[in-house]
Formats: structure tokens, sequence, C-alpha cells
């Protein structure tokens, strides 16, 4: 929702609307509206209980346009498919796993990540993966660039 800076004049007029309609709706249904709905003339009752419905349709629509209608999303949200999610956390920790350096103990016989002659660990296979996701990224983007 959009924020709306708050200044004296503002405050004033909403204060005023908001007083004058709480004397408008309690004059209404203190006053007349029993006065009409309790009379012996069939005119006046159903006029009573217009008025009513009146003024609760009034209030009801006065309250929805003050509070505002619910902010849409900026981005509309992708339907949730858990398939997709669990592959993505099983991809999240299989790359935590090859990332730790600890975990490899021997480079010939422990699972790791190289690229010619250098193994990648920590920081810098971070960086292999994000430049080698950028570039698949923009070779999808523009085909022709290869």
């Amino acid at each position: 929702m959009r924020s709306m800076r708050v200044t004296p004049t503002r405050l004033f007029l909403i204060s005023t609307v908001i007083l004058s309609y709480i004397t408008a709706s309690g004059i209404w249904l203190i006053h007349f509206a029993p006065n009409l709905i309790g009379s012996s003339s069939e005119f006046e009752v159903v006029a009573g209980f217009f008025g009513v419905s009146v003024w609760l349709i009034a209030s009801a629509c006065l309250a929805l346009s003050v509070i505002g209608a619910p902010p849409a999303p900026r981005h509309p949200a992708e339907p949730f498919n858990i398939d997709t999610h669990v592959h993505m956390i099983v991809d999240a920790r299989r790359y935590q796993w090859l990332r730790d350096r600890g975990r490899v103990i021997d480079i010939d016989t422990c699972l790791c990540v190289g690229n010619d002659d250098k193994f990648y660990f920590g920081h810098e296979l971070d960086k292999n993966v994000d430049d080698a996701m950028r570039l698949a990224r923009l070779k999808e983007l523009h085909p022709c660039a290869d």
C-alpha cells in the first residue's frame, strides 16, 4: 500500500469527517430511526428500515474506502511445487558438502571439484560455480554469442 504523509491539514480533515459521521449516525439511530420503525404508519416503518439499511451500506462503503484495497503482489508468485523444493534443498546440501574442504582427506580418493590441474574449495569454488552459472545463463539468453 502506498504510504501517505500525515500533515496537520489532512489530520484535521480526517478528524472532522469522522466526527461528522459519528454525529450524523448518532442522530439518525437515536432520534429518527426508532420513531420511524415504531410508527403506526406503514410508509414511515418502511422508510425507517430503508434509512437504516442505506446507513449500514454507506458505513460499509465508507469503511472500505478508508481502509483501501489490499496491496497486490508486485510479482505474482509461481505455484509452489514441493518436488522442486526438495530437489533444491538436496542440491544445496550436495553443494555445501562439496565446498567443505575439511571433507577432502585424500585428493585421489575423495570427491572434489577440479578444472584442469586445479582443485577448488570454499570461496574459489563458489566463485567458479557462480561464473559458470552466469555464463550458462548468458548463453541461454543470447544463443548467437557463441
